[in-house]
């Protein structure tokens, strides 16, 4: 049996991407006006960026977001599907979003 090419890593033993004081300085920047997009990968990978966005009032959960009875990887977003809606900036001139799995997020 060949030797596997992949190594499991478990979301404890996953080092912080930012250090206490580089948290810090993004939350005062962000503070003085700034803005911040953090994008992080899915379980358990995100938990490297668990840390920052704690420091912004969000929890990363060691777990997958997904549409009940629907094919969630892909899942789509677009204005047909109605996942796309309002008049945000942002938003302004996409017509699709497509993810591939996702963090679970409070």
């Amino acid at each position: 049996m060949a030797q596997s090419s992949w190594t499991y890593v478990r979301a404890a033993a996953l080092a912080p991407a930012f250090d206490a004081r580089e948290i810090e300085v993004l939350r005062q920047w962000v503070r003085d006006g700034g803005r911040l997009l953090l994008i992080a990968d899915h379980a358990p990978f995100g938990a490297a960026n668990a840390a920052l966005a704690r420091a912004f009032g969000v929890q990363m959960h060691a777990g997958f977001a997904e549409v009940p009875h629907e094919v969630s990887d892909p899942l789509r977003f677009t204005r047909d599907n109605g996942r796309i809606a309002g008049a945000h900036p942002i938003l302004a001139n996409v017509a699709c979003v497509q993810t591939f799995t996702g963090q679970s997020l409070d």
